[in-house]
């Protein structure tokens, strides 16, 4: 009898105790998403130019942990992943891309954004490439974006990039300088003085030659 009040009020205890319950979220690798890559320059929107995307990894689950595998496009170029915010991993990934003409997939700029929709089960590891430059700025660098990603405590599936936008500023020419030879002066003989001196020299020698002829008639 004893036993049996001593559990109820064990179950009693536990009844009232708070009790919080902790639900991680899952990652949907056959899931879609879609990249919005924002081209704008102090709130100016790019209009024009183009994105290329290649999938350079994909998602892949052991033992409730999630990692990134090489594609089989990129899996040849036996590069490391694992530090996926490294612009020289990007820039490795690139050159692989364009050695091996990987085909990508392609997003027009147009007001301000380049739009990638991603299909159902092609989730992963993205490389954004400035194929065709912006009339009036620099090529952005090239930069990964993961899919989905982790925010907030949870997976978002549509993933917006804001990569850094540079104005190309057009080339100031140098200033023109006074001494320049090929400019007229005011005031200024540009005769050498050798030439000078030979001419005054010989308009005195025939003052000289026409005075005695003159003497002696």
């Amino acid at each position: 009898m004893r036993k049996f009040i001593s559990v109820l009020f064990l179950i009693a205890i536990l009844a009232v105790l708070p009790f919080k319950v902790y639900a991680y979220p899952v990652l949907d690798t056959g899931s879609g998403g879609s990249i919005t890559v924002i081209m704008q320059y102090e709130d100016k929107p790019l209009k024009d130019g183009s994105l290329a995307f290649y999938r350079v990894a994909e998602i892949t689950e052991e033992n409730g942990k999630y990692s990134y595998v090489l594609t089989e496009s990129f899996a040849p170029s036996n590069l490391s992943i694992s530090d996926i915010e490294s612009p020289a991993l990007a820039e490795e990934l690139k050159k692989y891309a364009e050695k091996e003409k990987i085909i990508p997939e392609k997003a027009d700029i147009k007001d301000g954004k380049a739009f990638l929709n991603i299909g159902k089960g092609r989730c992963g590891l993205y490389l954004a490439v400035h194929e065709t430059p912006s009339k009036g700025y620099d090529m952005i660098l090239p930069f990964l974006i993961n899919v989905p990603e982790y925010k907030d405590g949870k997976y978002e599936y549509d993933v917006k990039a804001y990569p850094k936008i540079k104005q190309n500023m057009p080339p100031i020419p140098p200033p023109v300088s006074s001494e320049d030879d090929t400019i007229p002066q005011t005031g200024q003989n540009n005769l050498p003085v050798p030439i000078l001196a030979g001419t005054g020299l010989l308009l005195l020698t025939a003052g000289v030659i026409l005075l005695r002829y003159g003497k002696r008639d």
